[in-house]
């Protein structure tokens, strides 16, 4: 699932998204057993399809890990944002919106109503320029009733998760972002089979 605008403006990405999670339900994989995942941006763009599919009365998944995720493109400014990030920041609103709002709750989920949404994990470095939009998406999530699960880590970067081969904070965070969707998975063929 990516982003290609601005051939694909907003909703594209998030349609295609669904496109692919419908096409792996209709291979036979249970709902329940699929956990969806994403880091930075993409962590957003998994917000987003959970609450599309919610919207479009779709099974949900049983899990969502979201590294880093960075929600809210709406802000204009941010103190300490990097060069990077906030190019990226500018060319998403540019682009990808093209001209949508950015604080449509579809695409920033700290304005949206999150109940029914999975089981989440969400991940974050001390660090990180967008800590924020995780710890407000996880008191969000808590306060519409959703398990969500915060993980904080000594790293100053954001998205470190892609260091993985060498940087042992990250290795330990994928390990945990596995074991979560494991157990996820298990706690939900549990709950089928003493409801079948």
């Amino acid at each position: 699932m990516g982003c290609l605008a601005p051939e694909y403006p907003f909703p594209a990405a998030i349609q295609d998204a669904v496109r692919a999670y419908l096409w792996m339900l209709d291979q036979g994989t249970g709902a329940a057993r699929v956990t969806v995942a994403g880091d930075s941006a993409g962590a957003g763009l998994v917000t987003s399809l959970l609450l599309t599919l919610r919207h479009q009365g779709l099974p949900m998944p049983g899990a969502a890990v979201l590294l880093c995720p960075w929600t809210d493109l709406s802000t204009a400014d941010r103190d300490g944002l990097p060069a990077e990030l906030d190019r990226i920041r500018r060319m998403s609103s540019q682009h990808y919106l093209a001209g949508h709002p950015p604080d449509d709750p579809v695409l920033c989920p700290l304005n949206a109503d999150l109940t029914g949404l999975p089981p989440m994990l969400v991940q974050a470095a001390t660090g990180d320029p967008v800590l924020d939009d995780a710890t407000r998406l996880v008191d969000r999530a808590v306060e519409h009733g959703v398990d969500a699960r915060f993980e904080l880590f000594a790293v100053d970067t954001h998205d470190f998760h892609i260091f993985w081969s060498f940087l042992p904070e990250a290795a330990s965070a994928m390990r945990q972002a596995g074991r979560f969707a494991r157990e996820t998975r298990l706690g939900s063929a549990d709950a089928s089979q003493a409801t079948g």
